[in-house]
This record gives C-alpha cells, structure tokens and sequence, in this order.
C-alpha cells in the first residue's frame, strides 16, 4: 500500500485508468463473445474498442514508468 500512497495525485489518476480501461475491455471483449450474430462491421467495432483500450492504458502504463524513472533520477 506504500507503493500507492506515495504517488501524487496525477500518478494516482493515470493508476485508475489504467484499471478502468483493462476492466473495460475485458467487459466488452466478454459481451462480444457472447453475441453470436454478429456482423464483420460490428465485430471489427468492437475490437477497434478493445484495442483503443489497450492502446491507451499502455501509452498511461509508458508515462507512469518514465515519469517514475525521472522522479529516481532528481532524488538522486
């Protein structure tokens, strides 16, 4: 929990993002595979979704890790 409580209020924010995002789309990945008929256009929908998704958490994963790596870098 230290790991957490130390972070700043942006850092915290791009966190539960990132939570929200991976919930996401496992939740709209689970309701595709669901529907059976489905058409290419509605199926290509929505793995544009889930991959928006992931490509978005990623790029906030990328930004938390460099900006931790910057912070390291000044306190030292």
């Amino acid at each position: 929990m230290a790991f957490y409580k130390n972070r700043t209020r942006g850092e915290k924010i791009r966190l539960w993002l990132m939570v929200v995002l991976g919930i996401a789309a496992i939740i709209v990945e689970r309701i595709a595979m669901r529907l059976e008929n489905l058409s290419g256009n509605e199926r290509a929908w929505i793995d544009g979704v889930v991959l928006s998704c992931v490509g978005v958490m990623l790029i906030l994963l990328v930004w938390d890790l460099i900006s931790m790596r910057c912070t390291k870098k000044l306190e030292k």
